[in-house]
């Protein structure tokens, strides 16, 4: 969803990222546990290269091979 924001809408990868990350956590409430990297919060992230490929995926602060 990300990637497909940014190529098609010209939408910045820092404002796609925060549209689907820290804005739904905070809607659905769950901000104090999830859509930031932050200390105290699951570390969740995904990894991508320069074409927005998704390269690794990190979940709860485990690396998913």
């Amino acid at each position: 969803v990300v990637a497909r924001t940014v190529r098609e809408s010209g939408v910045s990868l820092l404002v796609a990222v925060r549209a689907a990350s820290s804005t739904p956590a905070a809607a659905l409430g769950l901000d104090h546990e999830c859509g930031a990297l932050r200390p105290g919060l699951f570390a969740d992230a995904a990894i991508v290269d320069e074409e927005l490929r998704l390269q690794r995926v990190l979940r709860r602060g485990e690396w998913i091979e």
